[in-house]
């Protein structure tokens, strides 16, 4: 296995009715590249599109049941819902799924890639981004946990090329004029141009005319395959205008380093209860939030800065707010503010795996476990082995 994993995002916009000529391409070029024929991750929250190669379970049947997996969790839920958010993870634990996948991919020289149907991801902040950028974020946020050396990037990755292609000088006049493609042949192309990476310039030559366009990986359509053409540039301008354009549109990949060694966790633990979709979304948004609570958390105050004069984390653990018979996530805190009321902030919230409840918990002031019914918004506890085994 190479020191770097690598996880592809792709969208499938465009590839509808041509699905095997998708696959046959990719796999072409992902040997090509010494690797095994990928596996494909669908994170689409329903599988009912227009597009018939990717309804249902058609591009299941393509690719086969060994290559392909659904994890609907990653999907996005504001498509269903129509409400919230306009990105909604619907199981953002679920992202530790993705990257076990990709580490065992990895282990076979075999690497993933993980779909919806957004022609380009963009970048997070963007108001068009696709949900699949924050899928990649989240499974980036695992792997630097987990002291991995991992990236994401758009499929077929690699940096911006240059290539040159001859073509009839009608072809290049009409690519001058506006046309958004350039048709090469009916097989497959080599490789090179399969998997062009996104933002290459290709530069077009037809007799003594010459014009510079900026393109990515060749498509399949109406019997032919076909050169993208995303915009057409100066020859001086072109390494910057493809840069610009991968920028844009979301295409460059994103690198993890190994994460800082955590440090050793405090005996002591604050349990509370918030709303899960709260804790849902600050996950979403890397695991960070800031609450706040009516009560104030005088002692908790007390606890977190003898702790962190220490070195040590405060872990925080969470009761759902509709149902405090259940513990759903922890965090580790980071600042508490009093004023009146009580501000907290904290980092690296995750789901807590197993059902656990707050009577796993054990109070500091009486020694005794948190008893059936407690309704108290906040309690300080021992620090249950739990944790202390799967470090937050």
């Amino acid at each position: 296995m190479s020191n770097i994993i690598t996880l592809f995002s792709f969208g499938y916009w465009g590839w509808g009715n041509a699905t095997r000529e998708l696959v046959t391409a990719i796999d072409a070029v992902e040997k090509a590249c010494g690797f095994a024929p990928p596996i494909f991750v669908d994170v689409r929250i329903s599988r009912s599109v227009r597009a018939v190669g990717f309804r249902d379970d058609a591009f299941e049947r393509v690719v086969g049941r060994e290559r392909y997996r659904w994890m609907r969790g990653l999907g996005n839920l504001s498509v269903k819902t129509r409400r919230g958010p306009r990105i909604q993870i619907a199981e953002p634990a679920a992202a530790v799924e993705l990257l076990d996948v990709a580490i065992d991919a990895a282990r076979r020289e075999q690497r993933v890639l993980f779909y919806c149907s957004c022609e380009w991801p963009y970048v997070e902040s963007d108001d068009n981004s696709c949900h699949r950028t924050t899928v990649a974020r989240l499974v980036r946020d695992a792997a630097s946990e987990r002291g991995l050396l991992f990236e994401t990037i758009e499929w077929p990755g690699g940096d911006a090329d240059a290539t040159q292609l001859r073509v009839e000088p009608s072809l290049l006049r009409a690519v001058r004029r506006g046309r958004t493609s350039i048709p090469l042949t009916r097989a497959l192309p080599r490789s090179e141009l399969a998997g062009l990476p996104w933002g290459s310039v290709v530069h077009l030559r037809a007799a003594d005319e010459k014009l510079c366009v900026l393109s990515g990986p060749a498509r399949f359509s109406g019997g032919t395959w076909l050169l993208p053409v995303l915009e057409r540039c100066e020859p001086k301008d072109a390494v910057a205008a493809g840069r610009d354009l991968r920028k844009e549109l979301g295409l460059d990949g994103v690198r993890v380093r190994a994460a800082e060694p955590q440090r050793q966790l405090a005996e002591e633990t604050i349990y509370t209860i918030a709303h899960v979709d709260k804790l849902a979304a600050a996950q979403t948004n890397g695991g960070r939030g800031t609450f706040s609570e009516k009560r104030s958390w005088t002692s908790g105050q007390k606890l977190l800065r003898r702790a962190q004069a220490e070195g040590l984390e405060v872990p925080i653990v969470f009761a759902d707010a509709t149902d405090c018979s259940k513990l759903i996530y922890v965090a580790v805190l980071t600042s508490i503010v009093l004023a009146g009321s009580t501000t907290y902030t904290f980092e690296r919230l995750r789901p807590l795996r197993g059902r656990r409840r707050p009577q796993d918990l054990v109070l500091l002031s009486t020694g005794e476990p948190i008893a059936p019914g407690f309704i108290r918004p906040y309690a300080l506890c021992h620090t249950p082995r739990f944790l202390m085994s799967g470090h937050t």
